[in-house]
C-alpha cells in the first residue's frame, strides 16, 4: 500500500474513533453531574443532536463509527513503516474497547 494512502486512513480512522470515545467521555462526565439515572440520560440526550436522542440511535452510530475506525487501522495496520503501524495498533485496541463497551451497553 501506498504510504500517503496508509496515512490518510489512519487520519480517517483516528477521527472515526474519536465520535464514540467522545460520546463515552461525555457519559462519564454527564454521570457525575446528576444524582438519578433519568437526569443523566436526559442531560447527556442534551448534549446530542436530536436524530441521536434515542438510546438505540446513539449507541449504533457509535458501534458504526467504532467499527469504521478499526476496519481503516487495521486496512493501513500493513504498512510497513513502524511508527504508523504502533499508532493503527492502538487504534484497534482502543477502539475494540470502546466498541466492547457500547455492545456491553445495549445487554
Amino acid at each position: 500500500m501506498n504510504p500517503s494512502k496508509a496515512q490518510i486512513l489512519s487520519i480517517l480512522s483516528l477521527f472515526c474513533l474519536l465520535i464514540p470515545l467522545g460520546m463515552f467521555i461525555l457519559w462519564t462526565k454527564v454521570f457525575d453531574m446528576a444524582d438519578e439515572h433519568i437526569e443523566r440520560v436526559a442531560i447527556y440526550n442534551s448534549y446530542l443532536p436530536q436524530f441521536m436522542e434515542t438510546r438505540l440511535a446513539s449507541s449504533g452510530i457509535s458501534i458504526l463509527f467504532g467499527i469504521l475506525g478499526i476496519v481503516l487501522a487495521s486496512i493501513s495496520l500493513k504498512t510497513s513503516h513502524r511508527i504508523l503501524s504502533a499508532f493503527n495498533l492502538l487504534c484497534i485496541i482502543v477502539g475494540g474497547s470502546v466498541l466492547i463497551l457500547n455492545i456491553w451497553s445495549l445487554l
